[in-house]
């Protein structure tokens, strides 16, 4: 499990040890709402006052109680879309109270009682309603009243829509007004409060046939869509549904056991597990929990990502969703580094792995943190917050990091949908920063970036042999799919490195000559055996530093004898040619080639040229080349060599 979240309390209504023994306050009820930056929760003590809390993000919270009627049971709050009313239903009268619960921020309550007594319509099912909750479709087209009986059977009722039927709105009547050809959010809604006929099937309860007790149905967000999700305790799975219920599941979750409260975010799914001794707050995996609708399939354990004990001796009473906005994580950071630099830095992460988070690990730059979605809790004496403490990304970082393996950070990341190749990329640079080649080459690994990549990164740091070992693997193996581009480039880049340790070796002493040797034998076998470099540039590499033998060897396995001696020409190296690579080429027919390339008009030197010419006529005639006559060669006499000797 990794420590994402930290459990917070934010209240508690416990007095002191003299109050205890008086009797002890204990919450009944509770309202939330939160909007934005901002949020509101109220909650109804049993010594009849209400605690409301205001509270906007990266400030104090604002706290204030209000004296509630002692002869006016609450049956249920809530607070309206803007923050500003919290809307009281009492239950054994038909009166409903509107407290104007935002000016707590500016001043005291108010309590407003709705004289009025005026009856706009009444809606009847005949069996007890436990709960309501307001639903809507993704277009803000259709609102929908979810309603939970006493039996536990869930009715859905239409409160508004915005639908074009003829049935309401015909056709010609829309024209008129100027509503052809737009979209539903601008056509004049319908609600239950409409008197005309027609609507009185529209807006009637009707009874979800298709889910009955246990399942569950529950408006949730998610994703940025409206759902209606199905909680099955029998078969403990979690259906989610489109805002209309009509459809088959879009996804479909596997919950532990005793599964209650479940909250459906954008990566993780939290429920409390209450079957067990102890109660526990469960943060499950999106990705690890979906599976399909096979009921024999268990829940996997993998899909756990944190878990939390709740206190024993509290009830709850309640769990709702705990957005935080984008900046949440940079504004951490920022306090964190300040807090490094002055010495008193300490990381709430908590891992059994690692105490503490890497202090080099904000070193590296993440240009993007993932913000995940918490929860409140409220239980009869206190609240509780499960917020993030630490950004997902810098976790995996220091998992990948730290750990030996990298199955940790892998598992997060497929845990909670992070970019797996960018992370394991920055933890490999970094790796290899760190002298780390080993521990780099794995994350490169993890990362699946292509080869190109990751040679790429060994050899920027200067670790040539490293680099060595993993192009012989990558070029030998069938494992790593490499088009023609991709291998001439990496054949390209095992061809400089090969030059380049020979050349290294060369130069250290003696006691390097085995290396050598073995470097320069090596070179030879990649030069006969493979066919992926570019040889025009093996050509020129090789005479640019003087390895004649490895050039002349795949000149003539090649058929390149031609523009190996133009590479020689090129670098002026026609001196290095032993006699017996001469003799052999002459003895192939390229006697003319050899005097084309060996002089060089612009060159003042024509004692290469002197030689090459001695060492050709000794090739050809086999005697001394200071008996022979000027006229012995003719190809010797040519103009090219004559205005050499007058120069």
């Amino acid at each position: 499990m990794y420590e994402l979240f930290e459990f917070v309390k934010l209240l508690s209504v416990r007095g002191n040890t003299s109050q205890q023994s008086r009797g002890k306050i204990t919450i009944r009820r509770f309202a939330w709402k939160e909007e934005g930056e901002i949020s509101f929760l109220a909650l109804l003590c049993s010594n009849d006052y209400l605690l409301l809390c205001y509270d906007i993000m990266g400030k104090p919270p604002i706290i204030k109680q209000v004296p509630w009627l002692p002869d006016k049971t609450i049956a249920s709050m809530c607070f309206d879309p803007t923050l500003t009313w919290l809307l009281i239903v009492t239950q054994n009268s038909n009166e409903i109270y509107i407290l104007p619960a935002l000016s707590i921020v500016v001043g005291e309550i108010l309590l407003i009682d709705l004289e009025k007594e005026e009856e706009l319509t009444k809606v009847t099912i005949d069996v007890t309603i436990t709960d309501i909750s307001l639903s809507q479709d993704d277009q803000q087209i259709n609102t929908v009243l979810l309603i939970t009986t006493i039996t536990g059977k869930q009715w859905r009722m239409l409160l508004e829509t915005r639908t074009t039927t003829s049935t309401f709105f015909p056709d010609l009547y829309l024209n008129e007004m100027g509503y052809d050809n737009i979209d539903g959010k601008t056509i004049p809604p319908r609600s239950i409060l409409d008197e005309a006929a027609e609507n009185v099937s529209l807006f009637s309860p009707s009874q979800f046939t298709n889910f009955q007790p246990p399942t569950v149905l529950w408006p949730q967000y998610a994703r940025g869509r409206h759902f209606i999700t199905a909680h099955c305790t029998a078969s403990s799975t979690l259906q989610v549904l489109d805002s209309g219920a009509e459809h088959s599941p879009l996804f479909v979750y596997k919950l532990p056991g005793g599964a209650r409260n479940v909250i459906l975010t954008d990566k993780l799914i939290f429920t409390v597990q209450a079957d067990s001794r102890e109660g526990r707050l469960l943060v499950l995996s999106n990705q690890k929990s979906e599976n399909s609708m096979d009921e024999g399939q268990e829940f996997s354990s993998s899909a756990i990502v944190q878990e939390f004990l709740l206190p024993e001796e509290e009830k709850l009473i309640g769990v709702e969703r705990k957005r935080y906005p984008f900046y949440y994580h940079e504004h951490h950071e920022t306090e964190w580094a300040n807090r490094m630099r002055a010495g008193s830095f300490i990381m709430p992460s908590k891992t059994a792995d690692s105490a503490c988070l890497d202090a080099s690990v904000l070193n590296i730059p993440v240009t993007t943190h993932t913000v995940l979605d918490g929860c409140i809790i409220v239980t009869d004496s206190c609240v509780y917050e499960v917020r993030p403490c630490i950004s997902p990304e810098r976790l995996f970082l220091h998992l990948a990091m730290v750990l030996p393996e990298t199955t940790p950070a892998e598992n997060l990341a497929i845990s909670i949908g992070l970019d797996l190749t960018t992370l394991s990329e920055l933890a490999a640079e970094f790796m290899l920063k760190q002298s780390h080649f080993g521990k780099a080459m794995k994350l490169f690994t993890l990362s699946k970036c292509p080869p190109t990549k990751r040679t790429g990164g060994l050899a920027r740091h200067g670790c040539v042999s490293e680099t060595m070992i993993h192009l012989r693997s990558v070029l030998s193996s069938s494992g790593f799919e490499l088009n023609t581009f991709e291998r001439k480039f990496l054949s390209n880049m095992l061809l400089h490195c090969f030059v380049y340790q020979l050349q290294q070796q060369t130069c250290q002493s003696s006691s390097a000559g085995q290396s050598a040797s073995n470097v320069h034998a090596g070179l030879s076998d990649f030069l006969s055996g493979s066919f992926s470099f570019d040889e025009q540039t093996a050509l020129h590499l090789l005479a640019n530093f003087s390895e004649v033998d490895l050039l002349l060897k795949l000149a003539k396995a090649r058929g390149l004898v031609v523009d190996a001696l133009s590479a020689l020409a090129h670098v002026q190296a026609f001196s290095d040619i032993p006699y017996s690579a001469l003799s052999d080429l002459v003895q192939r027919g390229f006697t003319a080639h050899l005097v084309q390339f060996g002089h060089d008009p612009g060159s003042d030197d024509s004692q290469d040229a002197i030689m090459l010419e001695h060492q050709l006529y000794r090739s050809q005639s086999g005697k001394n080349p200071t008996q022979r006559p000027d006229n012995a060669c003719p190809l010797l006499n040519s103009d090219l060599f004559k205005v050499t000797r007058t120069t």
